[in-house]
């Protein structure tokens, strides 16, 4: 979704095509400056706490865009880069909290749990593309 549709369709709309590259580097780049703060506040907060915090992330992207017509975030093109904020801040959860918590709760087989996640996501994706 946020390929395609956020950066693929409207940023090439609302910054112009030779700014996909940079905008689609939002994501990575935001969940990697915030994957170090997030540490220190998930030893505060706890994990499962931080994985809500990423949810609500992923809530407000889809919500953003329910809420808001294809022409305002083509105008207002300072969103276009806070949803991929908001994602990159989900991502930093997923792979910080969210694999902390796997580990603790299959510790007997991680190797099974990650194998488990990467399949998910993988075939979620393969779904979501067809």
């Amino acid at each position: 979704f946020l390929n395609y549709y956020v950066i693929g369709r409207l940023g090439k709309k609302a910054f112009g095509k030779s700014s996909v590259g940079v905008i689609a580097a939002l994501k990575p780049a935001g969940a990697s400056v915030l994957a170090l703060p997030y540490s220190f506040v998930t030893q505060r907060v706890g994990k499962r706490a931080m994985i809500f915090f990423a949810a609500l992330n992923y809530l407000s992207v889809a919500a953003i865009c329910l809420v808001l017509t294809e022409s305002q975030l083509i105008h207002y093109r300072g969103i276009i880069v806070t949803l991929c904020v908001l994602a990159g801040s989900g991502r930093a959860v997923f792979e910080g909290a969210n694999k902390g918590l796997l580990t603790d709760i299959f510790h007997k087989n991680v190797e099974g749990a990650f194998a488990n996640v990467i399949f998910q996501s993988g075939g979620g994706a393969t779904i979501g593309f067809f």
